[in-house]
């Protein structure tokens, strides 16, 4: 499969998101648990698929009401960065 190029920058801004998302007791265990284990994995250069699964959990993350309107924001930017670049 394919690997894409988002860069260590962006890489470490999705990532620093989904270290804070991860600790958000507002978020269902399950998404906090993803964000947990995807904020350790993320690279500059990932699977196609891979940068899907983060797109799509951002964006769920960006419809939980519990989560402050500032990190909903950022985690539809996010996704929908990622989305992009798929």
């Amino acid at each position: 499969m394919r690997k894409v190029k988002i860069g260590w920058l962006h890489a470490a801004s999705v990532s620093s998101l989904l270290r804070k998302l991860g600790s958000d007791q507002g978020i269902p265990p399950d998404l906090r648990a993803n964000a947990d284990y995807w904020a350790h994995t993320m690279t500059r250069r990932m699977e196609r698929r891979d940068l899907q699964t983060v797109a799509w959990l951002l964006l769920s993350v960006s419809g939980e009401r519990n989560v402050a309107f500032d990190r909903r924001r950022n985690a539809q930017y996010w996704g929908a960065y990622l989305e992009g670049r798929i």
